[in-house]
């Protein structure tokens, strides 16, 4: 073999480990994306129960949401303040889900459920206004 032949064949060589050394980095990278993605939605889904345990295992919680979200009822400045920052809690969840959907951690299926949720929230009369 000549100096050319050897040269070439290193070349070909070199271009095939770099062609293997781009698949593995795909792969890779594929891997850390849904690690990732998995990771962000057991945060959520913890964040989630976070915010709603105290709708089932505290006696006052529950009964004030019910009143709050009833346009009708009457709501003293201490229950108003406990549902503004309950709501506030919910709205600072759901707009850190919106930005993880934006940013790609949070797929559009999981995040529609989420803004129907959110939509159902908005529709509350005290909510709104």
């Amino acid at each position: 073999m000549n100096l050319d032949k050897i040269a070439l064949l290193a070349e070909i060589i070199g271009s095939v480990a770099v062609v293997a050394s781009l698949a593995y980095l795909a792969v890779q990278v594929r891997q850390n994306t849904r690690a990732a993605r998995s990771a962000t939605y057991q945060s959520v889904v913890s964040k989630s129960l976070e915010i709603l345990a105290p709708m089932y295992s505290e006696d006052g919680i529950a009964e004030l949401w019910l009143r709050a979200t009833d346009s009708d009822a009457d709501l003293s400045p201490v229950e108003q303040t406990r549902f503004h920052f309950l709501m506030l809690a919910m709205f600072r969840h759901f707009d850190n889900l919106h930005y993880q959907h934006m940013h790609g951690a949070i797929e559009s299926e999981q995040w529609q459920g989420y803004a129907q949720l959110l939509d159902g929230y908005l529709s509350a009369s005290r909510v709104a206004a």
